[in-house]
């Protein structure tokens, strides 16, 4: 597609948790991502820090234990700067496009054993290339709730809606 870098990024991650209005040095992750990859042309892939949204809320960044064992890394391995792991979560990571020229197809396939994530690390670090996550970039992660609207309770929504929306102006 003649691009040099795909970002993968899903919608549920907010780059300023702290809910200010207005564009913040947060937003320039995807420089510092970049400066990472024009540093190191090894480097296959890096994302930013966010954790899980349920259970243990662990930083999803992982290493590999053996074969088919990995383990999360704890919050005391984690410093603050670029940190070579072994699989970076992949709600947010940049990857070489040139990378998977080594990689090969498929680069994504269906998640039997393996989230998407796993996959294309392992596949990375194969084909010799790096892995790594800039921890000191945090990225906050929506927790999961589940809010159906009906006729029947739109209202208390729309209220609570209304609420918030006076408590921020």
């Amino acid at each position: 597609v003649n691009t040099d870098y795909l970002l993968m990024l899903d919608d549920d991650h907010v780059f300023d948790p702290d809910g200010v209005n207005f564009a913040t040095d947060k937003y320039e992750f995807l420089h510092k991502l970049l400066g990472h990859m024009e540093r190191d042309p090894k480097l296959g892939l890096v994302g930013a820090l966010y954790y899980h949204r349920g259970g243990g809320c662990k930083p999803v960044l992982l290493m590999q234990e053996n074969e088919n064992e990995y383990r999360y890394l704890t919050d005391d391995e984690i410093y603050g700067g670029l940190q070579y792991v072994d699989v970076q979560g992949g709600g947010i990571m940049l990857i070489r496009m040139s990378a998977l020229d080594f990689v090969g197809a498929p680069w994504f396939e269906p998640e039997i054993n393996y989230g998407t994530d796993f996959q294309i690390c392992r596949k990375m670090k194969k084909a010799g290339f790096r892995v790594a996550c800039d921890t000191s970039i945090e990225v906050g992660h929506v927790a999961s709730e589940r809010k159906v609207i009906t006729s029947r309770n739109r209202h208390v929504v729309q209220c609570e809606s209304t609420k918030l929306g006076k408590d921020v102006s």
